[in-house]
């Protein structure tokens, strides 16, 4: 909901777009869904931002923001920028999820395009997986109304 102030300041969401109520109710309802298809979530990780915290939390119920989720060439886009967040984001990607779970990465769609070339939209998720040359590869895209019809098929 809304847009990031011309400055913003990642301790003060006033200065940032945030979740709206539909964004907090979807995020909430994919981490209950996750849940009940018993997926096993391992770390999670999210950029500063506090929507990428937020819908961390609301998906996984915790958070772990770093700063290489954030994304300085929406802001600035620079041939800088565009390699540091392509860099960042695979060296996030090529940590290995701890055995038997999956790491929940809350970021900019933005950074997963630079890479990918795929446009998620809005709560939609990708399932990817990394070479051990560090790329990766969307293996699938899941929208959270996907999630919603997976978990009401779970007895």
């Amino acid at each position: 909901e809304g847009s990031d102030a011309e400055k913003v300041d990642l301790s003060g969401c006033n200065t940032q777009r945030n979740l709206s109520q539909k964004g907090r109710e979807q995020a909430w309802a994919t981490g209950l869904a996750l849940q009940k298809l018993k997926i096993p979530l391992g770390l999670t990780l999210s950029g500063q931002y506090c929507r990428n915290r937020d819908s961390a939390v609301l998906l996984s119920g915790k958070s772990n923001a770093v700063a290489e989720l954030n994304n300085p060439y929406f802001q600035n886009s620079t041939e800088i920028n565009r390699l540091k967040v392509i860099g960042d984001l695979k060296r996030v990607l090529m940590q290995k999820p701890r055995a038997g779970s999956n790491t929940v990465i809350v970021t900019h769609e933005s950074n997963l395009r630079l890479i990918t070339e795929w446009m998620l939209q809005e709560g939609e998720a990708a399932i990817v997986q990394v070479s051990a040359l560090g790329e990766p590869k969307v293996l699938a895209r899941v929208t959270p109304e996907q999630f919603q019809v997976a978990a009401r098929q779970v007895r």
